[in-house]
C-alpha cells in the first residue's frame, strides 16, 4: 500500500497548512511568516474516541503507523485515548488541548449508516473541518481481508488520510500515496 505522502510538494503544503492552523489557533501569539520555512517542529495532538472497541494491539500499532507517516511529513504526533461517551456529541476532553499543537478529534466507529448523497456507501472515513475525523472499522476490516495489508496498517493509513483532509481540504486527493481517493487491492 502507498503509505507515505510521496510528493515533496504535498508534504510541504501539509506541513505549511498545519503550521498555519497552529499559529492561528494560538490567538495573540505572532504567526510565523508563511513564506518562510518552518523553524520549529510542527505538532499535532490527536484525541481518539474508539466506539468500535478496536483490539488494543491493533490500535497501538495503527497509532504507530500514523505517527510514522506524519513524521515523514515533518509532523510530530501525540495521542490521547479518551473513553467515548454514549452520545458522541457529548465528548468532552479529559485534558486541555496543548497550546502549541493542532488538535484533532478522531472517532473510530463500527460502521457508517447510509447518508444519501453525503457519504459514499464504501467510504472508509470522512473529515469534518475544522478538527473532527471518523473512520469505519467495517471498511478497514474489509480492505484488510483482501490481504493487501494488515488491519493496523489499513487503519493507520485511513486515520492519516482523513486527518490529512482536515488540513489539506476536501479536494486534496492524489493519484498515488496516502491521499489516494479509492483504495482497492492495488493501492
Amino acid at each position: 500500500m502507498g503509505k507515505t505522502i510521496r510528493n515533496a510538494g504535498q508534504r510541504a503544503r501539509f506541513r505549511l497548512l498545519l503550521g498555519a492552523a497552529i499559529a492561528t489557533s494560538l490567538g495573540g501569539a505572532p504567526a510565523q511568516d508563511l513564506a518562510a520555512p518552518l523553524t520549529q517542529p510542527v505538532k499535532m495532538h490527536i484525541r481518539l474516541y474508539d466506539y468500535a472497541h478496536v483490539p488494543s494491539k491493533v490500535l497501538v500499532k495503527a497509532e504507530g503507523q500514523t505517527g510514522i507517516i506524519f513524521r515523514q511529513a515533518g509532523v510530530e504526533v501525540t495521542w490521547e485515548n479518551s473513553v467515548p461517551p454514549k452520545d458522541p456529541s457529548q465528548a468532552k476532553p479529559t485534558s486541555p488541548r496543548p497550546p502549541d499543537a493542532a488538535s484533532v478529534d478522531l472517532r473510530i466507529v463500527t460502521h457508517f449508516e447510509s447518508i444519501s448523497g453525503a457519504l459514499r456507501h464504501h467510504s472508509m472515513g470522512f473529515a469534518v473541518p475544522p478538527d473532527t475525523a471518523s473512520i469505519s472499522l467495517e471498511w478497514v476490516e474489509k480492505l484488510a481481508s483482501l490481504g493487501v495489508a494488515e488491519e493496523y496498517q489499513v487503519l493507520g493509513a485511513a486515520m492519516t488520510h482523513e486527518i490529512g483532509h482536515l488540513f489539506l481540504g476536501p479536494n486534496s486527493h492524489s493519484s498515488v500515496g496516502i491521499m489516494r481517493a479509492g483504495w482497492k487491492e492495488t493501492t
